[in-house]
């Protein structure tokens, strides 16, 4: 009886001591029963500019700040090749490397020794759940106001309440941080920066750089506000929670690792320099930026949300989930009708494109857009001497005095779509074929759909105009079987010219639903008999088995890119890099010429007086030391030009190895922009 009395005594005593002593935590440091926020996204003020939000951070993380696929990332041999590339070279000057890593990863082993392992950010701070927002502030992009908020546990709780007494504030201090409560907020002010406000409700913990924000985030969590939060807005429902039920609802992961993403564009604009004029309409260096001009307006973005989607582990592959919202009063003529045109099923259209792609290729895209108009957005990038050109070999076939009445001549037969094909461009085994500058330019094929057969007449009075006048244009001819045993003795129209870059030719075909040009024959050949099933097509690829299931089933766009392939091509670029280190550039010998010249002529001759003053026996032996002296030059100085050059390719050949295969399908209207993309990572 004895022992039982005294066991009950002594529960009734240990009760007694916990109740009080959750008591003195309530009364002192913390309420251990006020339970949890319901939803983090509705303590997010709505006016913010930029919002990303990530749930079960610590399942990404081995040892924070390192990821899971950070290792296998590393060591691949595509990691390595990216080294010394430009990307993560300007990365490392924004003070992002590293070195920097470990000492974060330094600084956060000091918190948990320096509490004895009680505090562990990743565990007891960041590893649930947490949201970064916050608003854009002119004129830098250095004055943002930003918001963390996270949800913490017992042990971050327990901290914080411990740092609103005077003792532990004094300790702060000592380490040069002044350390302050003010009603709800405390507030941080480390020696020489700016305060930090603190504030906590429930198991979220809200911190920022600025004091309304972090007050009106507490006061939103506490239901003392009745603003529309961010979460409940129609900008995070349609354009991030939408997003993702629906990719959950084809996948069918119910719970997807995503970062979910919001951002003002029209306000980050103003305070960053690198979209200033880009794309540039009237950039004399670059046509393919002079196209992306007609298509592409970043002023008109004023909201981009989605998410990005990682696999279980991180590992292997990335889906991207995103909508744009435009400003219509900023679309150009062409761009209007652009995103009005309705998007279709990919049956109808895009699925017959990609047979026709052959499994070699090392990308593909296509387009619904009005054809005839896309052809004159591209004549008018070209450069003034080009259209000049042109021009003056038109006129001299008596058929037409600019392209453009060409264009109008054959637009009314194309439906409102085009696409392209890339593919490695190995050069033509047939002597007749020259090149007068080789180059590792790809073979591109150009894709354009006929109504009817009725509307082929137009397209092949062209290819008949262009056999009739080749020497008006200096072409030679020449046709190409298609092999299609059983269908006829249709073939590609070829015509050469060694000025042609990369291939020396370029090549025309009208054959069933299609016209086709390209600048090589041997890879319009190759597309024909993959779209009759000669040949695998790039839909026999399992990066295109595997993205089978994102691609919407009416859609405006598609690209998809061959990793493996695509390495080819860059790899092909290295070597005609090399190829132009090994021997020196005759327009930069000519460029430096000058410089050498007046060095050697002042170190051994300058006793002629002039070059001029030289005999003929002595000119020639200055020759010959100016010529030696540009080669040695160029080992010094022109090397180092074309090793930065090797540098961004070889960024573009470790890129391409490591991706296994890419894609991105777009929806179109007249307000916004619906994406979705897709990559298979590759770590070899």
């Amino acid at each position: 009886m004895r022992v039982r009395k005294l066991l009950k005594t002594t529960g009734i005593v240990l009760l007694v001591a916990v109740v009080l002593a959750l008591l003195a935590v309530a009364a002192f440091l913390y309420n251990p029963f006020e339970g949890t926020l319901a939803d983090m996204r509705d303590i997010v003020p709505r006016d913010v500019d930029y919002f990303v939000r990530k749930t079960d951070l610590a399942q990404d993380f081995a040892e924070f700040p390192e990821p899971r696929f950070w290792e296998s990332l590393a060591g691949s041999g595509g990691y390595r090749q990216m080294r010394n590339g430009p990307a993560l070279r300007s990365i490392e000057r924004a003070g992002i490397d590293e070195r920097t890593i470990e000492q974060l990863r330094d600084g956060l082993r000091q918190l948990r020794d320096g509490t004895g392992g009680f505090l562990d950010l990743l565990r007891d701070g960041i590893g649930r759940e947490v949201v970064v927002a916050g608003k854009l502030e002119p004129p830098r992009l250095e004055n943002a106001q930003w918001l963390v908020c996270t949800r913490v546990t017992w042990r971050a709780k327990l901290a914080l309440g411990l740092a609103r007494y005077g003792f532990v504030q004094e300790r702060v201090r000592q380490r040069g941080t002044v350390l302050r409560s003010e009603g709800g907020l405390l507030i941080a002010e480390p020696a020489g920066g700016k305060p930090v406000y603190v504030a906590r409700s429930r198991d979220c913990v809200m911190v920022g750089n600025e004091r309304t924000l972090v007050e009106r985030s507490l006061a939103l969590a506490d239901g003392t506000l009745k603003d529309e939060a961010f979460g409940a807005s129609s900008d995070y429902r349609d354009g991030v929670e939408k997003r993702l039920r629906e990719w959950s609802e084809t996948t069918g992961m119910s719970r997807p690792n995503a970062v979910e993403f919001y951002l003002r564009p029209d306000q980050l604009y103003p305070l960053v320099s690198w979209d200033d004029n880009w794309p540039n309409a009237a950039n004399p260096q670059s046509m393919n930026e002079r196209v992306l001009a007609a298509f592409l307006n970043l002023q008109g973005w004023r909201f981009l949300t989605g998410a990005l989607v990682f696999d279980g582990q991180g590992q292997g592959e990335l889906t991207l989930l995103a909508r744009v919202d435009l400003n219509r009063n900023l679309h150009t003529a062409f761009q209007g009708r652009f995103f009005q045109t309705e998007a279709q099923s990919r049956q109808e259209w895009l699925e017959p494109f990609l047979s026709m792609v052959p499994i070699n290729a090392c990308a593909a895209a296509a387009l619904r857009t009005p054809a005839g108009e896309f052809l004159k957005e591209m004549h008018r990038a070209l450069g003034t001497a080009e259209k000049e050109l042109l021009d003056e070999g038109l006129r001299k076939t008596g058929k037409y005095t600019r392209a453009e009445e060409l264009i109008d001549r054959i637009q009314d037969s194309l439906l409102p779509r085009t696409g392209f094909v890339f593919r490695k461009n190995t050069p033509d085994a047939d002597e007749k074929v020259v090149v007068a500058n080789p180059s590792p330019i790809p073979q591109i094929a150009w894709v354009f759909w006929v109504r009817d057969e009725a509307a082929k007449k137009p397209l092949t009075d062209l290819g008949n105009l262009l056999s009739q006048y080749r020497d008006v244009f200096k072409l030679k001819a020449f046709e190409m079987p298609l092999n299609l045993a059983g269908r006829g003795g249709d073939q590609v129209l070829s015509f050469l010219n060694p000025q042609i870059p990369g291939t020396g030719e370029f090549a025309y075909l009208v054959f069933d639903r299609f016209f086709v040009v390209s600048n090589s024959a041997p890879l319009i050949v190759s597309m024909i008999q993959s779209r009759f099933g000669r040949q695998p097509s790039v839909l026999a690829t399992q990066e295109m088995t595997a993205f089978q299931q994102d691609i919407p089933r009416l859609v405006n766009g598609f690209a998809f890119v061959n990793g493996r392939e695509m390495e080819k091509v860059f790899q092909d670029y290295e070597a005609d890099l090399d190829r132009q280190v090994a021997v020196p550039d005759p327009e930069w010998m000519a460029q430096n010429r000058a410089r050498v010249e007046n060095d050697v002529f002042r170190g051994r001759y300058s006793r002629f007086g002039s070059m001029a003053g030289m005999d003929s026996v002595t000119r020639k032996a200055f020759d010959q030391e100016v010529d030696k002296g540009l080669e040695d030059l160029w080992r010094r100085e022109g090397r180092t030009v074309s090793a930065e050059s090797r540098a961004a390719v070889r960024q573009w050949v470790g890129l391409s190895r490591l991706l296994s295969g890419l894609h991105f399908s777009v929806v179109f209207d007249p307000q916004s922009i619906r994406l979705t993309g897709r990559a298979l990572m590759d770590y070899r």
